[in-house]
């Protein structure tokens, strides 16, 4: 990696950052397809959060399935819904962006 003029490291001259890679295979669309159909059959982030083995039990089989989807769940389950359920035990104003999360019509910001 190089500097750049400010000091922060890059990826150098003529090269792209991994973040700014374009996806060949397509990953992204067919992913948040599989977030939406999860967030179908999953019960609320509330009662997900209460049964760690269910929740376990999510990860292990994204990872069977497609190691990018086990990713894709922890970022949004663990990190998304899981800050929001311990961070915000109210969730009244934020009801309509939860439930959006919760179904998989939105997704965690990554």
């Amino acid at each position: 990696m190089q500097r750049s003029a400010a000091g922060r490291a890059g990826p150098g001259p003529g090269r792209r950052s991994a973040a700014a890679a374009p996806d060949p295979h397509g990953r992204g669309p067919r992913l948040l397809r599989r977030l939406r159909a999860l967030g179908g059959i999953l019960p609320p982030a509330t009662e997900l959060f209460r049964d760690p083995a269910a929740l376990a039990a999510l990860h292990a089989w994204a990872a069977v399935a497609e190691p990018a989807l086990c990713m894709t769940t922890v970022n949004h389950y663990l990190l998304c819904l899981g800050s929001i359920v311990q961070l915000a035990p109210d969730h009244g104003p934020l009801g309509a962006e939860l439930a959006a999360l919760e179904s998989g019509r939105a997704r965690a910001p990554i």
